[in-house]
This record gives structure tokens, C-alpha cells and sequence, in this order.
């Protein structure tokens, strides 16, 4: 990638493919009856996930190379996160107690704690399932911040070492049901069930950026594909999850900056996936309530969909954002 122009393009189009998979795959296991192959098709929609984590790895290094003062990475995160994930708890909120949720029995405070986006570290439930993602990413920022806060972002790649380590010894001797809960909150905080996705965005960064790899960087990509295997479990998990990676790389340096659909997906997949969930389980309900055929709705229901995360995307999170960091960012800051 030649330019910054050019790389936006190319992870836009990484992120429309993450959230397309994500979304597409919730509405085929919400309509498709079990044991089908398009259900089959939709369990398999979760490794748009780990896209995101792996996107999340190279964006976040790159934005911590860009900044010159922690709190311009603070701004920089909170703009882009809680102004769409704040409409988009509201919006669950009314969809939840208007349409009869399974999450209705959550009180007003709980409903409210989600604004944090913190709610899970402190035992209160998601309002919505995709949720979660954000908490792990949210942890990541925090190492990633604490590194840049020390000016430590140079040796990142012994920070990554040693969670990949770490990673791989749990992967082999922890097991979640029968540990301690010092142990879960180890597993948690420094979130070793998805550490090697991070780590590989990261080294495929530097990749991108450098040309080459230094041998250290090497060691932690290997030691990454190591994890993943572990973590993987069966042969067919390895190669799907392989498969994620393969994606990333043929994106990022096959030039392929012409999915026009993609990319535009990817522009606003972040609101597009924060309100899918919930909207569509109407959506789909409301259309298959009225005969439609369960093709046609989930069709109906992303279509819906999409066309409201654009007004999220141009009303609420674009003016948002320019409106935190114009009144936040002293002049001459970069974020």
C-alpha cells in the first residue's frame, strides 16, 4: 500500500468483509433451521470477529505510531467508539422493551451500565450479544496505551512474545470450568483466547509498513500460527481461522482496492454491526410473521439494516467525531 489513501481503502475493505460475514451469519443461524447448510454456512459467520481483532492489531499500532501525546489516542478512540455505541444502546433499549426481547428483564441501571461498554467486567449482562467484542478490544487499547504511555511501542514485539507464551500455556493446561477465578481473570485480562489475532495485525503492519520482518518479529508470527493451532482445536477450525488470515494478506497486498461494495460496507461497519443484531431479529421476525420467505427476509432485513447504519454513520457518528476533536484536540494534535 503506497499511501494512506490507499490503505484506508484496502482495510475498509477488510472491515465490509468482517461485518458482512458477521451479520449475514447471525441472520442465517436467527432463520435457517438447525442442522441446515446455510445454518451451517451462518456458525461460521463468528470469524468475521477475528477479522476485526486482526484489523484491530494493525490499525491501533499504526494510530499509536501517528500520535504524539497519550491523550490524542484517548480522543482519537473515544470519538470513533462511544458516540455510534451510545445511539446503538439506546436503540436496543427501545427494541428490547417494545418488541419483548429476551434481554426485557434487564433493569433500567443495567441498561445504563452498557453505556460504559465496561458492563461485562463488573458481572452485568450485554444488552446485546455483540457486545463483548468490544470489551476485548477495549482491553487491547489498554496494554496498547500503556506500552505507547512508556514509550515502549519499539519493543512490542517481546510484549507480544510473552502474551503468545502466556496464550499457549493456558491453551494447554487452563480449563475455564475448573479453574480458579484468579486464573479466569488472568485468562481475561490479558485476553488470551484472542491475543495471537491482535498479534498477527500487528506484525502484518510492520510488514506493510517496513517491507520486511526483523527475526524477532518472525519468532512472534510463528509462535502466533502456534497459538492459533492450539487454540483451534480441530484440523477444520485451524484451516477456516487460516483462512481468515489468508484473507487479510491477500487484501492488504494483492491490490485488490476495487470492491467498491466492500469498501463502502466497510465504511460504515462499525454501526452496521454495533445495531444488526437485535434490528434484525425484528426485522426477520416482523418479515417472516408476514409469509415472507426466509431468503427474501434476511435479504429485506440487511437491506434495512444497512440503510440505517448510514444514518448512524453520516448523522450521528461522523458529526460526533469532528465535534470531540474539534473541542478536545489542542491545534496541531494528530488523530
Amino acid at each position: 500500500m503506497a499511501d494512506s489513501k490507499q490503505r484506508i481503502v484496502e482495510l475498509d475493505i477488510l472491515r465490509g468483509i468482517a461485518c458482512l460475514t458477521v451479520v449475514v451469519g447471525h441472520y442465517l443461524q436467527d432463520s435457517m433451521s438447525s442442522g441446515s447448510f446455510l445454518s451451517f454456512l451462518g456458525g461460521l459467520g463468528g470469524k468475521g470477529v477475528w477479522l476485526f481483532f486482526a484489523i484491530s492489531g494493525f490499525v491501533i499500532f499504526m494510530t499509536l505510531e501517528s500520535v504524539k501525546r497519550p491523550v490524542d489516542f484517548i480522543i482519537s478512540r473515544f470519538s470513533r467508539l462511544f458516540p455510534a455505541y451510545w445511539f446503538a444502546v439506546v436503540l436496543a433499549y427501545v427494541l428490547i422493551h417494545v418488541f419483548h426481547l429476551d434481554k426485557e428483564g434487564m433493569g433500567f441501571f443495567s441498561s445504563l451500565m452498557n453505556m460504559t461498554m465496561v458492563q461485562s467486567f463488573v458481572g452485568i449482562d450485554n444488552l446485546d450479544r455483540v457486545y463483548w467484542t468490544l470489551q476485548i478490544e477495549l482491553l487491547f487499547y489498554a496494554w496498547m496505551f500503556i506500552l505507547f504511555v512508556n514509550k515502549a511501542l519499539h519493543k512490542i514485539d517481546y510484549f507480544l512474545l510473552a502474551f503468545l507464551s502466556i496464550s499457549f500455556i493456558f491453551a494447554v493446561f487452563y480449563t475455564p470450568y475448573n479453574s480458579s477465578i484468579v486464573l479466569k481473570y488472568i485468562n481475561e485480562l490479558f485476553i488470551l483466547d484472542h491475543v495471537y489475532w491482535f498479534a498477527m495485525g500487528i506484525i502484518l503492519y510492520k510488514l506493510n509498513k517496513e517491507r520486511r520482518l526483523g527475526n524477532l518479529s518472525v519468532v512472534v508470527l510463528l509462535l502466533s500460527i502456534v497459538v492459533m493451532a492450539v487454540r483451534s482445536v480441530s484440523i477444520e477450525n485451524f484451516l477456516i481461522n487460516g483462512a481468515v488470515i489468508f484473507i487479510f494478506v491477500l487484501i492488504l497486498f494483492g491490490r485488490i482496492n476495487w470492491i467498491k461494495p466492500l469498501e463502502f460496507i466497510g465504511f460504515i461497519s462499525y454501526p452496521l454491526y454495533l445495531i444488526h443484531s437485535n434490528l434484525g431479529h425484528v426485522l426477520l421476525t416482523k418479515f417472516t410473521g408476514l409469509g415472507v420467505n426466509s431468503h427474501i427476509s434476511i435479504f429485506l432485513a440487511l437491506f434495512f439494516v444497512i440503510c440505517i447504519a448510514m444514518g448512524i454513520t453520516y448523522w450521528v457518528e461522523i458529526p460526533a467525531r469532528k465535534a470531540i476533536r474539534k473541542y478536545c484536540v489542542p491545534p496541531h494534535s494528530a488523530v
